[in-house]
């Protein structure tokens, strides 16, 4: 499976904790980068609702072109 490297944001709770692509928030937050992608999906944001569990969000990029 290949994945591009996006930015990703990282809180825990409503607290920011970092933003950067996978591979640098594994590295510096000590999680794979499997986990990080979990963190990202729909399944795992619901399971965290009304928690402050770790979430990751990916970054959109838009197209301000019109």
């Amino acid at each position: 499976m290949c994945r591009t490297l996006r930015d990703y944001v990282v809180y825990k709770g409503d607290s920011f904790i970092d933003l950067g692509n996978v591979k640098e928030l594994a590295k510096r937050l000590g999680i794979k980068e499997k986990t990080l992608y979990w963190l990202s999906t729909e399944a795992a944001h619901k399971r965290a609702e009304n928690t402050d569990n770790i979430l990751v969000y990916k970054i959109e990029e838009g197209n301000d072109e019109e």
